[in-house]
Formats: structure tokens, sequence, C-alpha cells
């Protein structure tokens, strides 16, 4: 329920409900409950999810939710606040803007309407307003200074100036707005919000600035570009918003632009549903970076694509980031040179860190999507991170060093029921890479005094055109790798990994590969005929590893012992000669 709710301005409320006693209903009837809501008891949706929109009326309202398969219901009661409105017109505009501060009293809905030119800051003193627009700004600069502030539905376009929004006030909200902003030098965000409880929601956002180098100190450090810019506060929530943002101009040597910036114990920050895309001259490119003592976090269900020609990154948390739960976020990253460099193209799709700060930990990361095309790839790196679960998350990566997850100095790990593919060719020399986790064709790395780990229920393949790719590679102690699906270039199972004196290694097989045919030959009882499958990678390589085995009528071939038919897989091809048909076909 928003903090502030006023008469005939719409409101989105969500909830969230939990059946107790599951065991007493069916499970085909839980999975039809739905949500009944009424208004001063008549009803007016049946939703799916608990999520609605209502806008309220004059007086008191009574909100309800009853879900269909129960009698229990939930009331809250609302109240709004009816506003007076001012309507301000590039005409009228000197009578409610004084020496550049807003001139209006609480409780007002003011309306922009017109075109603003060169109006320069207009700080908003008064809370409990609404500031709204049908207008448009160009080189116009907005600071929010009272709490209670709704500001929305403004279009600014600016060219060299200072943040388009600033939001210093607690519990505000910026929504619907469309920022645009283009800067050579300086600092340079849409919005920047230093206060709690704010809600940064639905905006559109595009920012074009400079490249600078970030200076790290204490492990601390911010970007000079980016669109949401978020520095210290709490609960703070950044949601629905399209973002995008891009450094046209010269790069420094380790010029840096992001989407959202939270940093500096920027604490319990919830970042979702964002469209995040992030490009241009950069040398460091990241969607969604926050470093600094940051705790709580929550970075869920956001569509990101980071494109670069030296360094991409999906999402970044670090420098004594804890508590941080990075769950089904779609990250795709590019970085392939077009220009001579130093180093080569690298791209990461989740990173956690420390950089000369205290080290990160106890971070879940879970359900992601993350397809990384780029000379050096790495899925995830976890580095300096304790107490880390890492489960059900489909990494893709494809170049000429892909790596699905590396850990260094990072113990105390959980790896469970993730989908990792990697495709490289090591018969290609690298240029430098400077990376602690060195470049290497393998789906996990194990390094540095990451001791502790367990990895279980994970199905890896590693393809190397120079056939030097392993599926996990273990230097440290007591890991255990047990019950995955292990296919490398030339090796499965347990014959895919690179042990340590001490590793446990416990039912790692093969994956396996099924297809079905149906040739619509003649068969004959009694003859006997030849089986052949072919298997290619999604490039349409032939695979020369592994294993087959051929099912007939859903039944698995098996030799005059009973034992299961295995038919090596040979540039593509697996061949079984000699098989007679039996009755089984026919079925």
């Amino acid at each position: 329920m928003p903090s502030k709710i006023f008469t005939g301005e719409p409101i989105t409320i969500t909830g969230t409900y939990t059946i107790l006693n599951t065991s007493f209903y069916d499970s085909d009837i839980l999975e039809q409950n739905r949500f009944n809501i009424y208004i001063n008891d008549e009803l007016v949706y049946t939703i799916d999810t608990l999520e609605f929109t209502i806008t309220p009326a004059a007086g008191t309202m009574r909100v309800t939710v009853q879900p269909t398969i129960s009698q229990t219901e939930k009331s809250s009661r609302i109240k709004a606040t009816t506003l007076s409105d001012v309507i301000i017109t590039p005409d009228n505009y000197d009578e409610y803007v004084y020496k550049g501060a807003l001139d209006v009293d609480k409780n007002t809905k003011v309306m922009f309407q017109g075109n603003f030119t060169d109006k320069g800051e207009i700080v908003i003193p008064v809370g409990d307003i609404l500031v709204d627009g049908d207008a448009t700004f160009t080189n116009t600069m907005f600071t929010l200074e009272a709490s209670g502030i709704i500001f929305q539905n403004m279009d600014i376009t600016n060219n060299q100036t200072a943040y388009p929004i600033v939001n210093t006030a607690d519990n505000n909200v910026i929504t619907h707005n469309k920022v645009t902003i283009t800067n050579t030098d300086g600092k340079t965000a849409a919005i920047y919000n230093k206060a709690n409880n704010t809600e940064i929601s639905y905006n559109d956002l595009f920012v074009d600035g400079p490249a600078m180098t970030v200076t790290y100190t204490a492990g601390v450090g911010v970007a000079n570009t980016q669109a949401i810019l978020l520095i210290g506060g709490d609960n703070n929530i950044v949601q629905y918003n399209n973002i995008q943002v891009t450094s046209t101009g010269s790069s420094s040597i380790y010029g840096t632009v992001e989407g959202i910036t939270n940093n500096n114990q920027a604490n319990n920050t919830i970042i979702s549903n964002n469209n995040i895309t992030v490009s241009g001259k950069a040398k460091f490119n990241y969607a969604i970076n926050s470093l600094g003592n940051v705790e709580n976090m929550v970075i869920r269900d956001n569509n990101i694509l980071v494109s670069g020609e030296r360094y991409a990154d999906g999402i970044q948390v670090g420098n004594n980031a804890t508590n941080i739960l990075i769950q089904g976020n779609t990250i795709k990253c590019i970085c392939q040179n077009t220009t001579p460099v130093d180093e080569e193209a690298i791209t990461y799709g989740i990173i956690t860190t420390s950089m000369g700060s205290g080290i990160s930990d106890n971070i879940t990361i879970t359900e992601n999507n993350i397809d990384l095309t780029g000379t050096v790839n790495y899925g995830m790196e976890i580095y300096q991170t304790t107490n880390t679960l890492i489960t059900d998350n489909l990494i893709k990566a494809n170049g000429l060093q892909s790596m699905g997850i590396g850990y260094a100095h990072s113990p105390n790990s959980t790896v469970t029921g993730n989908t990792i593919t990697t495709s490289g060719d090591s018969t290609q020399t690298l240029k430098a890479v400077t990376e602690e986790i060195e470049p290497a064709n393998v789906g996990i790395q194990i390094q540095q005094d990451s001791n502790n780990i367990l990895i279980e229920a994970n199905t890896i393949q590693t393809y190397d055109k120079g056939a030097q790719d392993t599926c996990i590679n273990v230097e440290t102690n007591n890991v255990t790798i047990k019950d995955n699906n292990l296919t490398s270039s030339t090796k499965t199972g347990d014959d895919t990994v690179n042990p340590q004196p001490g590793t446990t290694l416990e039912d790692n097989n093969a994956i396996e590969q099924e297809s079905s045919t149906n040739t619509g030959e003649e068969i004959t009882l009694g003859d006997t005929t030849t089986l052949t499958a072919s298997f290619y990678d999604d490039t349409y390589t032939p695979i020369s590893t592994g294993t087959a085995i051929f099912k007939v009528n859903g039944k698995t071939l098996r030799n005059d012992n009973g034992e299961v038919i295995y038919v090596p897989v040979i540039n593509g091809r697996a061949e079984l000669p000699d098989v007679n048909i039996t009755s089984e076909w026919t079925k």
C-alpha cells in the first residue's frame, strides 16, 4: 500500500498470501486459487496474482481481499487526501516558482503544462504534494527536499547539466517520467537518490555520459555515469524502469559506465523487473553495480543487455556485501574488440567480489539465465566471498576461453541444479588478461583457498576446439562432486574432473542426449540391422566425446548378458551393428 494516497490518483496494491494446512487441499484446487477484490463490500475484480490497481475516491474506502478457495479475508481502510489544484504554465511560472523554489502549500496537485526551457534547478521544499506534468522541460533540474512527494509524468531533456532529478528526502515516489541527459564531462545520472523509502518506478531513462576512471578508496568507488544512482539510504525500490546508458565520447583507461549504481551502505534495496541496456565506448560497462557495505539486497527479474569492447558485466555486488539475493535475471553480455586494445575482451555474467575492502558473505544466486559472447567469458566469478548458494542457473558462454563459474578465496559454497555450457578455442592465442582467475575452458574452476565446496546434480558440458577443456578443475581442499552429468570434448563423468587428493567423486556420469527416429523402412523379424545416430553441438560441429545408448520403443538395448550397450561417439557418429530385430520392434 502506498504511503501517500490522493483522491483520483491510481494506486497499485500488492500483497502475499500463504495458505496454511495445504495438506487439507487437493493440489489441483490449490492451483486454481484466485483472489476476489472487494471495495466497500462490492466485488470489483477477480485476479490471478495479488496485484491490482484502484483509483481512490473521496471519503473512506474499505478494500478486502479473499482467496476463491477459502472463506478467510483481509481488509484495509483507505482514506485518500483530496488535493487542491495548481496549474503552472510558462506564462504564470514566476507566480509559483520563486528564487528557484516551488511555492505551493501541502496537499496540492501541481500540474505543469507547456514547454519549459533553461529553468535551471527547481527545488521542491514542501511535502505531501503531487507534482505532475503534461509538459516538456529542457535543461531543467528538480530537487526533492521534502517528504511525501509524488513526482510523475515529467518529460525532461538536458544537455551538459547536473542531475535532472535529485531526491534528498524520505518517502517519495518518482514514477512514469521520461528523462534524457547527454553530458561530455562531469557527473551524469538521470535520477540521483540519497534518501530512504524511495520508489523509483516505470521511468524511461536515456543517459549518454563520460566514461571516467573510478577511484576506489578503501574499496568504495562510484562511477561518474549511470541512469540511476543510489548512495546510502535504506528500503529503496527500483522497479519496472526502462534504462539505456551509453558513452559515445572517448574513454579513460579504466572508464566506466553503469545502468544502476547502489553504493555506500545503500541497504535493503530491491532492484526488480527493469530493462537495462548498457553500451558504448567505455572500457568497463556494468548493468547493475552495488559496492561498499551493502546488505539485504534483492536483485530480481531484470532483463539485462551489456555490450562493449573491453569489459562487459551484468551484475556485480561486493566490498562487504552481505545477505544478497540475485534471482531470475536474464543477462546477455557481448564483448568483442573491433579496435586494437592491450587486453582481451571479457564478459562476466555475475560477480561477487572484494576490491580492497571487507569480504562478501551469504549470497544466493538462483534461477538466472546468463548468455555470454566474448573473447574471454566468466559466467560467474565468486571472489573473496563466503557462504554462497548457487542453484538452478542456466549459463552459456561462447568465445576463445569460456568458464562457467570461477572461485578464488571463497570457501563454503553449494552449487546444485545448474546447467552450464561452455565453448572455446584454445588453438588461438590470447592477448594479456590480468585476472586472478585465469581464463580457461572449464565448467567450474575452484582455486586459492576456496575450500568446502559441494557440487551436486549439475549438468556441465564443455567444448574446446583444442581439446584442452575440463568440466571441473579443483585446486583446493574438501570439495565434493557428486551426481552430476559431465561431458567435455574428450571425456565424460568423473574423467572430466581434475581433482586434488582428497576430492570426493561420486556417481558423475555422461550427459544423456536422447532423440527418436522413425525411418519408415520395412523390418523383418529375425533379421539384423545397423543402428546409427549423429551428434552435433549448437554450431553444427560434430561431437567427438561421450557414448550413446539406443532404445527401441522406449526400451534400452542390452547385450546377451543383460548389460546396457554403450556406443562411443566418434566424429559426430555412433554406430551399433548386427542388432537383432525382435518382436519388441513391432510393438
